[in-house]
């Protein structure tokens, strides 16, 4: 078997599709399956979340375990030197266009090469290793003969074997022992197929059989408003992307302070659309999309969305809070770890953004390939946002900003571009509700 987190996890991805004889089982936590999707998005060069200016080859840097011995490393430098500069141009930060380079490290086309069982875990608020790495993974295993089991946790970039609420470590050894030594213990019927963290209940979990179920819901753009139902507004929203040099760089250096400026903001370099508040507890399940047409007063631009659940709440904690530390006893040279759990955070918030898109204007059709992109000439642009499986309470209202540059995630910029958002036709959709009692 194979396991571990983030790297580790994807080096178990990757070796899994290779289909390779005596692996039986493979436990992915946080895992990587297409690294164009952990560096880029749809054409544009996208940074992992905390980690702005990181591309591959400073990942090769920081991974190159023969820098330990400093001797060594002195001896073979040169080499190493000339594939990393190899590896940079390859890369092509340039443009954040799918090229070879990305499709070699796309673990996905090998897939349907996997043997062995896949038990992911990931974190709906992983905003380096997005969701949409472990979604691409799980439905193309729905397809294959091979059992596959997926756990939703409410956290970030983060293991799970310490939580009050799930034996994750037990569950693991379940697993396991049934993959590894044929133990008839009933493993693949015991855990459930997919099994979710609530966000608006503390230590629940509840188990599905599907990640994408029930039935999709369409919302129209409509000046300010999400309407559920067809309008054809012939209207148009425009904003700019450039900001004074004093603010600029105090959002390059701090993304934090962007965000709350980007909440607040009536409208100089944003829109936002919002909906009537919920009657009921909505269960938003799989990837939404949105569609709609734009142009830019240049030859080039992107395109951002967030999707926001508003509502004046308490949530739970961004990280887990430890309850006990040094509670949970390993057994294994008297080592120990913290009992850890997510609570309700002691102040109540305006929001939660619950998912991001992004897109580049001159890879609106596909991120291998760049179309000319006239200034003021509106164009058509669909793109996701990343998976969700989030519960918006009663009461609280859906909410969608579209802007520009991201200064936590894209490039940023911070040029004098104007944006004019067609509103007709245009839609968000997610694929998935489920009308809770």
């Amino acid at each position: 078997a194979m396991t571990g987190r983030s790297y580790l996890g994807t080096l178990a991805t990757a070796v899994a599709t290779t289909g390779v004889p005596g692996l039986k089982a493979i436990i992915s936590e946080a895992a990587i399956s297409s690294w164009y999707d952990y560096y880029r998005e749809n054409g544009l060069v996208r940074a992992a979340g905390g980690f702005q200016g990181e591309d591959a080859d400073t990942l090769a840097d920081e991974t190159f375990s023969r820098t330990k011995r400093p001797a060594d490393f002195a001896r073979i430098k040169p080499v190493y030197d000339k594939y990393v500069h190899q590896l940079a141009k390859a890369m092509d930060r340039g443009t954040g266009n799918y090229n070879a380079f990305w499709d070699r490290r796309n673990y996905r086309k090998d897939i349907k090469g996997i043997k062995a069982a896949v038990m992911m875990v990931h974190g709906l608020n992983d905003t380096n290793v997005k969701p949409s790495n472990v979604k691409a993974l799980y439905d193309a295993l729905q397809d294959l003969p091979v059992e596959s089991k997926l756990i939703l946790h409410q956290g970030q970039h983060i293991y799970i074997n310490a939580f009050q609420s799930l034996d994750f470590s037990e569950m693991a050894n379940l697993w396991l022992a049934n993959k590894l030594w044929d133990v008839a213990n009933q493993a693949d019927q015991v855990l459930p197929k997919v099994l979710v963290q609530d966000n608006a209940q503390p230590e629940t979990w509840n188990a599905y059989d599907h990640w994408t179920a029930g039935q999709a819901l369409t919302l129209h753009l409509d000046e300010h408003s999400l309407i559920d139902s067809d309008v054809h507004v012939a209207k148009e929203v425009i904003f700019n992307d450039h900001h004074d040099d004093d603010t600029y760089q105090v959002w390059c250096k701090d993304p934090a302070k962007w965000q709350a400026a980007l909440f607040a903001d009536p409208g100089y370099f944003s829109h936002r659309f919002t909906s009537q508040p919920v009657k009921q507890d909505l269960l938003l399940r799989g990837t939404p999309r949105v569609s709609l047409s734009v142009a830019s007063s240049s030859d080039h631009g992107l395109l951002s969305a967030e999707l926001i659940d508003l509502g004046h709440d308490r949530r739970l904690t961004t990280s887990p809070v430890i309850i006990n530390r040094g509670g949970i006893r390993l057994g294994y040279h008297w080592a120990s770890d913290d009992l850890r759990e997510f609570r309700l955070q002691k102040k109540a918030t305006d929001y939660k953004v619950i998912a991001r898109g992004h897109i580049n204007l001159q890879n609106r059709h596909d991120p291998a390939t760049v179309d000319p992109l006239n200034p003021h000439e509106l164009v058509n642009v669909a793109f996701d946002l990343q998976p969700l499986f989030h519960r918006l309470t009663a009461g609280h209202r859906l909410g969608l900003i579209i802007y520009a540059t991201d200064y936590a995630f894209t490039l940023q910029g911070n040029e004098d571009i104007n944006y004019q958002v067609s509103l007709e036709n245009a839609i968000l959709t997610v694929p998935g509700v489920n009308y809770l009692n």
